[in-house]
C-alpha cells in the first residue's frame, strides 16, 4: 500500500499544490493500477475474493476487464474484481493526501530550496522534516 500511495502522491501534489492536473501521473496509475489488479487477481487480497487467484498474465488490461473478455466468470464476479481493485487505489490516493496535508509546510520548504538549488541532499530533506511539525501534531498540542 505504501507504494501504491507513493505513485498517487505526484497526481495528489499537482492537486493540493498547484490546483492543476496534468498527464504527469499517466505512468505511476498505469503502475498503481497494475499492481492493484496483482493484489487482487494474483494474491487475493480483494475484499470480495480473499485466498484466490484469478491470475492477471494475460497482458496489460484496465481493471476487471480480463475476467469480463474470458466469459468464464460472471459479470457480477468482474464487478466485484473492479470495485476492490478501485477501493485499493482509492486508499492510497487517500494515504498520499493525508502524509502530503500533514506535512504541507515541509513540502513548501523543500521545494523552496530546490528552486533555488536545483538539488538538495537526502540529509538537508530529511532535517526540513524534522524542523517542521505535521499539521496533525501541532493541531493536537
Amino acid at each position: 500500500m505504501d507504494e501504491l500511495s507513493v505513485l498517487m502522491a505526484g497526481r495528489v501534489a499537482e492537486e493540493l499544490f498547484t490546483g492543476t492536473v496534468t498527464t504527469g501521473a499517466q505512468d505511476d496509475f498505469k503502475r498503481a493500477t497494475g499492481i492493484a489488479k496483482r493484489m487482487v487477481l494474483d494474491w487475493g487480497m480483494g475484499e470480495h475474493f480473499k485466498n484466490i487467484a484469478w491470475g492477471s498474465d494475460s497482458g496489460p488490461i484496465f481493471l476487471g476487464e480480463e475476467i469480463a473478455k474470458k466469459k468464464d466468470h460472471s459479470e457480477e464476479t468482474a464487478r466485484l474484481i473492479d470495485e476492490d481493485i478501485r477501493k485499493i487505489l482509492d486508499e492510497a490516493y487517500a494515504k498520499a493526501r493525508q502524509v502530503l496535508l500533514e506535512h504541507a509546510e515541509a513540502m513548501h520548504r523543500i521545494a523552496e530550496e530546490l528552486l533555488r538549488e536545483e538539488t538538495i541532499p537526502g540529509e538537508r530533506v530529511r532535517a526540513i522534516l524534522k524542523e517542521t511539525i505535521p499539521v496533525e501534531r501541532s493541531q493536537e498540542s
